[in-house]
């Protein structure tokens, strides 16, 4: 039996009534990604207390395998790094934006690390503000560094570093990020601490995106970790030589097609959360990368 128009036109009102109370009534802004972006400037930079310079610093500007590298010595097997210091890397965050958050990626590595024996771990992790190493130090000191090229984030959409910011702090050439190492080794088996490339991505609130009142609201879009099965991230995008992809399953391939869904790449099965792969051959322009029911769009320049 069909319902009465009564019936009927009852639900309607109650959907309609439901509508209105639940539906926000401003539009929210959301924080807006700029970056990866890569250094112009890199240093070695003493502080009182570290050991250890980082050999040819400007490696650290381009993902490619070129690193810059600080080893214990014979005569002195452990102590910390000199700050390998990244800076210079030109955002052009908007006059009057509110700043959401800072995020860093760093390509690491290191060798002859022995569990027990020797070590490689984060001793400061620190941004640098108007020139100055400032804020809270993010680095994890309970994580040994890997032996192979990984991605390691620090800080995230809604990180600060324990300080405040402007547009015009973000902007200046003297903004960026200020990374030491400890190391600790033996006799005949001396650690180096490796870092290949250093990336940072700011996240803002536009002045210019308002909700209906006129008022801005901030609603910041949150990242996903690397282990978020939900999410695949690549860095750098855009990218020029490689690409490193994380939230892969073990087991999962990792393809790469055209705009035209023409598949150019095909990994062998996943053995962890990240994978590493050339792209060196691949044409500048759009490209999609996938891996399970996860996707995104990758742009090679």
């Amino acid at each position: 039996m069909n319902p009465t128009p009564e019936i009927r036109g009852s639900k309607i009102i109650l959907f309609l009534l439901c509508y209105a109370l639940t539906t926000p009534r401003f539009a929210q802004a959301q924080c807006t990604a700029s970056g990866p972006n890569s250094p112009g400037t890199a240093t070695s930079t003493s502080f009182a207390g570290s050991d250890y310079s980082f050999n040819n610093p400007s490696n650290i500007s381009v993902d490619d395998n070129s690193r810059s590298t600080a080893s214990s010595i014979i005569s002195l097997l452990s102590g910390q790094t000199e700050y390998l210091q990244a800076t210079n890397f030109g955002f052009s965050i908007p006059v009057g934006s509110t700043i959401c958050g800072i995020e860093v990626n760093v390509v690491k590595s290191a060798t002859n690390v022995v569990l027990n024996l020797t070590s490689v771990t984060d001793y400061n992790v620190r941004i640098i503000k108007n020139g100055t190493v400032s804020g809270t130090n993010l680095a994890d000191g309970s994580t040994l560094w890997p032996s192979s090229d990984t991605y390691t984030s620090y800080g995230n959409d809604n990180e600060l570093w324990g300080t405040t910011w402007s547009q015009a702090d973000i902007n200046s050439s003297d903004f960026g990020i200020s990374f030491s190492a400890e190391i600790n080794g033996l006799v005949g088996l001396l650690p180096s601490a490796r870092i290949d490339y250093i990336s940072m991505t700011v996240y803002y609130l536009d002045p210019s995106v308002l909700s209906g009142s006129g008022e801005a609201r901030n609603s910041t879009v949150r990242t996903s970790k690397a282990t978020d099965n939900t999410l695949i991230k690549c860095y750098p995008n855009p990218f020029t030589t490689a690409i490193q992809v994380a939230g892969v399953l073990p087991g999962e391939r990792v393809a790469i097609t055209n705009i035209f869904g023409q598949r150019l790449y095909l990994s062998p099965p996943a053995i962890n959360n990240t994978m590493r792969i050339d792209v060196n051959d691949l044409q500048p322009g759009m490209y999609v990368i996938s891996t399970g029911n996860k996707k995104m769009k990758i742009l090679k320049k």
